[in-house]
C-alpha cells in the first residue's frame, strides 16, 4: 500500500498519519477530563513540534489550519522557536531537509536553538514524529508540554513513561495516534479512493480516541495501557469470529 493515485493507490505523502495525529489531539481536546490543564478548543492551544519530515508537518498544518498556534518546530539540525506563532509557508520549503543547508536553521524571524531544545519548549502540547527514546529519565526534568503525542513508535523510555503517569501528564500512545497510516492502507487495500480514505481515517480515529479516553477515566489507567486492552480485546474478538 502507499502506492502513487494513477496506480489506485493512497501515497502517505498525502498526509494520512499527519492527518490522523491531527485528528486525535482535536478529539482528545473534547474530552476535557484528559486534562484539565489544557484548553479544550485548538484555538487557544499552543504546539510545539518535534520532526519536520512528511508526518511533522502535515500534523502543524492542520493544527494551524484548526486555529492553533505551532511556538516551535525541530529537525535534525535545530530548533526554531516563536511565541507569536510560526509561519508554516515559509518554512515548508525546509521539511523533509536532506541537508544542514536545506534546514530549519534557515527560516528568517524565528529563534534558533539546538534540536534537543524541543522538549524543553513551554506548550500544551508537544508533538513527537520522530526519532527513538526522546523523552527519557535524563531530560523528563525539562519537559514543560503539559501533553505528549506519540505521533512516532517508542519515543518515550518506559521509565519516563511511567514519571509523566505520576506527573498526571497525559500521553497519547503511538498506538493510537500514528493510527491515520494503518487506516488508509487499508482503504486502498479495499480499492477506496483518497477522499474515502480521509474520512475513514477521521471517523475511525475519533471513536477511537474516545472510547480510550473513556476506559482510561473509568478504570483510573494510563491512557496508553488502555489503548492496548481495547487493541487485545478486539484482536480476541476477531479471532474468535475467524477460528
Amino acid at each position: 500500500t502507499g502506492k502513487p493515485e494513477n496506480m489506485g493507490g493512497i501515497p502517505h505523502e498525502l498526509g494520512v498519519v499527519g492527518f490522523g495525529i491531527g485528528i486525535t489531539i482535536e478529539a482528545s481536546l473534547e474530552e476535557k477530563a484528559i486534562s484539565k490543564e489544557l484548553p479544550s478548543d485548538l484555538s487557544e492551544v499552543t504546539i510545539a513540534v518535534q520532526g519536520f519530515d512528511n508526518v511533522g508537518y502535515t500534523t502543524a498544518k492542520y493544527l494551524v489550519k484548526k486555529g492553533a498556534k505551532v511556538v516551535a518546530i525541530s529537525d535534525e539540525w535545530s530548533t526554531i522557536q516563536n511565541d507569536k506563532g510560526i509561519d508554516l509557508e515559509k518554512c515548508k520549503q525546509y521539511s523533509s531537509a536532506l541537508s544542514e543547508k536545506q534546514s530549519l536553521r534557515h527560516c528568517k524571524d524565528n529563534k534558533r536553538l539546538k534540536k534537543e531544545a524541543i522538549t524543553t519548549v513551554d506548550c500544551d502540547i508537544l508533538v513527537l514524529t520522530s526519532n527513538h527514546n526522546l523523552i527519557t529519565e535524563d531530560n523528563i526534568d525539562s519537559l514543560k508540554a503539559k501533553c505528549i503525542i506519540e505521533g512516532a513508535n517508542d519515543t518515550i523510555t518506559p521509565t519516563a513513561d511511567q514519571i509523566l503517569s505520576q506527573r498526571n501528564i497525559p500521553v497519547l500512545p503511538d498506538i493510537l495516534a500514528t493510527s491515520g497510516g494503518p487506516i488508509s492502507s487499508y482503504a486502498e487495500y479495499c480499492g477506496k479512493k483518497c477522499n474515502i480514505a480521509f474520512s475513514t481515517i477521521e471517523t475511525r480515529i475519533k471513536e477511537m480516541t474516545t472510547n480510550v479516553i473513556e476506559r482510561a477515566q473509568a478504570t483510573e489507567i494510563p491512557i496508553r495501557r488502555a489503548a492496548k486492552e481495547i487493541a487485545k480485546e478486539r484482536i480476541l474478538q476477531a479471532m474468535e469470529a475467524n477460528p
